[in-house]
């Protein structure tokens, strides 16, 4: 099922894998983006990325099925602490966290259904007052495959996917009268530059109402070498995932890059608190993309950043949270206070001003 009105929740579709029990739900799907957006979406992309001073790629377009399958990879190399980290804070604070977040409807921005997802959904599905889960990406394929997977653990969730697009359809999230807790876990808002991530930000506010919470996860400035290291891990995983970009490019837009002949670099930028990853052309080459009208000349040893990881301090992160409209009410480090899960709910000036 697909709809032209990207700004409507469509009906639900047909129950995805339909048993005949009447004694379990099923999965159900529903998409927000037209069949064309992601092509769209990728051109747009370019043709505003590729243009600049620095040429840069938006992340977010590599995660078709191999794209997220090589994430997955990532987050299990022993360089990339984050997943550790976060998952060690579920399970040390794991009765304060779901007393916290207990909700009867769980709403999951952007990861895919990690097994961090899965701990959390776990956490508060025990206290017995969830009954919906929405897992909200961009990759359906990601999101039906761990869907089928929690049916098993859990047969009786109402579980809503949501294909869409968490930059321009928060506003779409279908809401209820009960308490809802969403969650952007995995330093996945350190993937945006500063702008975006408070519009992101401001629009969860915007939805949200008063008793509903907001769990974030977030990356902490660190030692700059572990920082650099969880990107440039020694199995190769995060370069591939760059060079998919550049796959997703090709076969998708019609573009013409050697792919063969970039090299894969990560820097630590502290002016903008970054962690920022490259492909560098060893070799002069002509780009081409017909579709866009768009002709690149690339000499050797020019360089597309292809992403950039933010990382914050507490003060920082209570500063934009603050700037979105939120009010910071719980945090909880991993042991050596590389990271931070953070609980936040609408300021409560700022609701009472605007009249929620």
């Amino acid at each position: 099922m697909s709809i032209s009105d990207p700004n409507r929740v469509p009906a639900d579709g047909p129950a995805a894998g339909q048993s005949g029990r009447s004694d379990k739900r099923q999965f159900r799907v529903q998409r927000l983006l037209p069949d064309d957006y992601r092509l769209k979406g990728i051109a747009a992309d370019l043709l505003r990325g590729l243009t600049k001073k620095l040429p840069e790629l938006y992340p977010k377009w590599c995660y078709d099925p191999t794209g997220s399958e090589i994430y997955e990879k990532i987050t299990s190399q022993p360089e990339y602490y984050l997943t550790d980290c976060e998952w060690r804070i579920l399970n040390s604070y794991s009765s304060e966290i779901s007393d916290v977040a207990n909700a009867s409807t769980l709403i999951e921005l952007g990861s895919g259904v990690s097994k961090k997802t899965v701990r959390l959904l776990e956490m508060i599905h025990q206290r017995g007052t969830l009954n919906t889960f929405i897992p909200f990406d961009v990759d359906e394929t990601a999101l039906v495959r761990a869907s089928k997977k929690l049916l098993l653990e859990h047969p009786t969730l109402d579980i809503r996917l949501l294909v869409a697009d968490f930059e321009r359809h928060i506003s779409s999230l279908p809401r209820s009268n009960s308490r809802t807790t969403i969650a952007l876990l995995g330093s996945t808002i350190g993937n945006f530059y500063p702008t975006a991530r408070l519009a992101i930000l401001r629009s969860i506010a915007s939805w949200m109402q008063e008793d509903d919470v907001l769990l974030i996860g977030a990356d902490l400035i660190k030692a700059e070498r572990r920082m650099v290291n969880a990107y440039s891990d020694s199995a190769g995983a995060n370069e591939s995932f760059a060079k998919h970009a550049l796959h997703v490019i090709n076969s998708e837009i019609g573009a013409n890059f050697d792919t063969t002949s970039f090299t894969y670099e990560v820097a630590w930028n502290p002016i903008e608190h970054w962690v920022e990853m490259f492909l560098v052309s060893q070799q002069s080459q002509s780009v081409v993309i017909p579709t866009l009208d768009l002709h690149l000349e690339w000499p050797a040893g020019s360089r597309i950043r292809t992403e950039i990881s933010t990382k914050f301090t507490n003060e920082f992160l209570n500063a934009e949270l603050s700037a979105a409209g939120f009010t910071v009410t719980n945090r909880w480090f991993d042991g050596g206070s590389d990271f931070v899960l953070l609980a936040a709910c609408l300021d409560s000036t700022m609701t009472a001003d605007s009249g929620r």
